[in-house]
């Protein structure tokens, strides 16, 4: 009876570079307790950068494609497989081996034109060897690398690779989907508060001339600024709550922004801005890299 336990191992050796991105979290910058934290519209961009759920989710998405890059470029080196197989014999297998003897004959043609059948005998032979002991152990070490595979093997790197750019291009719009609603949620709010201040001062203006015995017009004209500074009160907090869930900061934070200068223009003409929006536009840059994936997979199509 024969007992066989194996292959008990099997090793891939392959030559890879991996890049591990560090995810820095974003810290609020410290403030004293109960002082308002004071933002530029560069600091909330880069709060929203670092804090934002959905960037974070779309760096980790874009590491991924990258080990699949660099796991797909793997199959371009030599495998070295190995095997290791173990065997128990129950039984004496015995110190002899014994054949038994054979008898060959042909047919010749003899000196009178007839057609003579030798015989030739070998006889049986008892040799003492022990051939296979009756514990052995067999191993086996192979380097493999199949040439023929190496044009379905380009044509998946590629695919990866495009993977990857599309995965870059996603984080790229994403990224400045982010920063124009900050840019956006940002001024809301500076304007709604701007709004909001001169409504107090109105109000605390014209609150004297309603006093005592007061024209109907001007309690009326209070009353309107009084529904005027309520409306804007609501709508700056509603911006507040919105543009600190960009940020990512925690809800009740007390913020002052600051009135940033407008940036120089990029482009002078419409056909510069056009140009400019073709070279930079993420969408784009996702379509090209599916057309590429396209072409890979056509190639591997072609090799089946």
């Amino acid at each position: 009876m024969l007992h066989r336990i194996g292959p008990l191992f099997g090793v891939v050796w392959a030559i890879g570079v991996s890049a591990v991105v560090p995810v820095v979290m974003a810290q609020v910058p410290a403030t004293p307790p109960g002082e308002p934290l004071h933002l530029t519209l560069g600091k909330a961009k880069a709060l929203a950068l670092t804090n934002n759920s959905a960037l974070g989710l779309a760096r980790l998405n874009l590491d991924e494609k990258r080990f699949a890059t660099n796991a797909a470029r793997k199959d371009y080196f030599p495998k070295l497989l190995g095997s290791l197989y173990y065997f128990r014999f129950n039984d004496d297998l015995g110190t002899v081996i014994a054949t038994r003897g054979r008898s060959l004959g042909g047919a010749v043609i003899g000196p009178g034109g007839g057609i003579q059948l030798p015989t030739i005998s070998t006889p049986g032979r008892t040799v003492t060897a022990n051939v296979v002991n009756r514990d052995s152990l067999v191993g086996t070490l192979l380097v493999a690398q199949p040439l023929t595979k190496l044009v379905a093997i380009n044509a998946l790197v590629d695919i990866a690779q495009a993977e990857e750019a599309i995965a870059a291009a996603q984080l790229d719009q994403g990224t400045r989907q982010v920063l124009s609603g900050v840019a956006q949620a940002y001024f809301g709010l500076l304007t709604a508060q701007r709004v909001e201040s001169i409504l107090a001062l109105q109000l605390r203006a014209i609150e004297p001339m309603a006093q005592g015995d007061a024209p109907a017009k001007a309690r009326l004209a209070v009353l309107e600024v009084r529904k005027a500074l309520a409306q804007a009160r609501a709508q700056v907090a509603d911006l507040t709550d919105q543009f600190l869930q960009l940020l990512g900061l925690p809800p009740g934070t007390r913020v002052v922004l600051e009135h940033p200068k407008l940036p120089p223009v990029p482009v002078q003409t419409a056909d510069e801005a056009a140009q400019l929006a073709v070279v930079n536009n993420p969408q784009i840059r996702e379509a090209e890299q599916n057309i590429a994936k396209a072409h890979a997979a056509v190639r591997i199509a072609k090799m089946d």
